[in-house]
């Protein structure tokens, strides 16, 4: 356990660095026995993700009870879980997802971000960003070998043939390329200038021609021009933000996607017309909430999209393209808004660092995330793992985040 703790950096990034390596195939267009293989590799990555969430807990109560000599450690025991109440609700919560849908991924997130919560994300982007490019150009490689295979499909009302070059469908091409970028970001900060920029938009403009992945293709030209910008004078505009914007945005931007969804009613013209524009996504998000309805732990549904093939566009078609939307129906009410809280907190650490580069990439992301569902997809897009401080942030210390001298630290 020593040896976990004293090198707890480095064994977590090489854990995450690895756990990646063997989740992101399902970007691709696998076989079911290459699946079952790589579900099989994540398990030591589970177990290393568990052992590092330990480490992270029982170091904390031993600074907790050398913090208050004379109380029994089972004073300490109690006192901590007392003072760690987010952590605890997120495990119960958790939990009770996992009971009632059976689904896994919160309960596995939540014990990665415990993991990597004394860390920190930042030491392990690196590792993790090189994966993600490593990945992305071994799969089309692949792909022009003819060991992994293209998807092709059609966009509704154009002779627009859309290619994946070896993913499992063309926007999970760019929607990765989109989060590269923002990784990319994150890591230039300061150094980020107009090459950069230049670089990045000729790739996305390619990457365009072949996918023909609206969404992405603008959400990357917003994030590099905002990057591009930045750099003329990022203090003074970090100096501007303040928490309760971040706050505001980011409840606006979870809200909209909601509100969209209650309201549309195919007999108003405006929705319809917007319905049209978004390409179905408002009937269908209509039509799986008001079958489903909205559960406070979730529940199972059995999700048809177009899959390897591009088939499934029919009346069996049921996937929703709004994340929050998606996230809420899978995983339930309260899953979604300790998620939200999660946003704000992000948010909050950037402010601290007056990083205005992190503000920016979670600013847009959380605007990609109206009309894509990938926001909570942490074993393929690491980006939600700027979470991890939060779950082990102490009561008093939750409470002065939204308290006014904060803001002026």
């Amino acid at each position: 356990m020593k040896f976990l703790h004293d090198h707890k950096a480095k064994i977590a990034t090489l854990t995450l660095m690895f756990y990646y390596a063997v989740s992101l195939p399902w970007l691709t267009k696998y076989t079911e026995t290459e699946m079952f293989f790589m579900k099989k590799m994540r398990i030591p990555a589970y177990a290393l993700f568990l052992m590092l969430a330990f480490d992270t807990v029982y170091w904390s109560v031993v600074r907790y009870h050398e913090e208050r000599p004379g109380i029994s450690y089972f004073s300490a025991i109690t006192g901590w879980i007392a003072d760690h109440a987010l952590l605890l609700v997120c495990g119960v919560v958790a939990l009770g997802i996992f009971l009632s849908t059976s689904h896994m991924q919160p309960l596995i997130f939540l014990v990665m971000l415990t993991g990597i919560a004394d860390t920190g994300f930042d030491k392990h982007i690196t590792g993790i960003f090189f994966v993600h490019i490593l990945f992305m150009i071994l799969t089309i490689v692949l792909f022009h070998l003819g060991i992994k295979e293209q998807v092709t499909i059609g966009r509704t009302g154009s002779d627009m043939i859309r290619q994946s070059l070896g993913y499992i469908y063309p926007l999970d091409f760019h929607g990765h390329f989109f989060f590269i970028v923002l990784m990319y970001i994150y890591l230039k900060k300061d150094s980020f200038r107009i090459p950069d920029y230049l670089m990045i938009n000729l790739a996305n403009l390619l990457m365009f021609e072949l996918t023909n992945a609206r969404n992405d293709f603008f959400m990357i030209i917003l994030a590099s021009t905002l990057a591009a910008a930045a750099c003329l004078n990022h203090e003074k505009i970090t100096g501007k933000i303040r928490l309760w914007m971040c706050s505001v945005y980011t409840v606006f931007v979870t809200g909209v996607p909601f509100l969209l969804t209650f309201l549309y009613n195919p007999d108003n013209a405006f929705l319809h017309k917007l319905n049209s524009i978004l390409s179905g996504r408002l009937r269908v998000a209509h039509q799986v909430v008001s079958e489903t309805g909205l559960h406070l732990f979730g529940t199972y549904l059995d999700w048809v999209g177009s899959g390897f093939t591009g088939e499934g566009m029919g009346s069996d078609y049921n996937w929703i393209d709004f994340s929050f939307v998606k996230d809420t129906v899978d995983y339930g009410i309260l899953f979604e808004i300790l998620f939200t809280l999660g946003f704000i907190y992000m948010f909050y650490t950037q402010i601290r660092k007056k990083n205005i580069y992190g503000i920016i990439i979670i600013a847009v992301l959380l605007l990609s995330s109206v009309l894509e569902y990938h926001t909570f997809m942490p074993y393929t897009y690491p980006l939600t793992l700027m979470m991890c401080t939060a779950v082990m942030t102490e009561n008093r210390d939750i409470l002065r985040i939204f308290r006014k001298e904060v803001r002026n630290e």
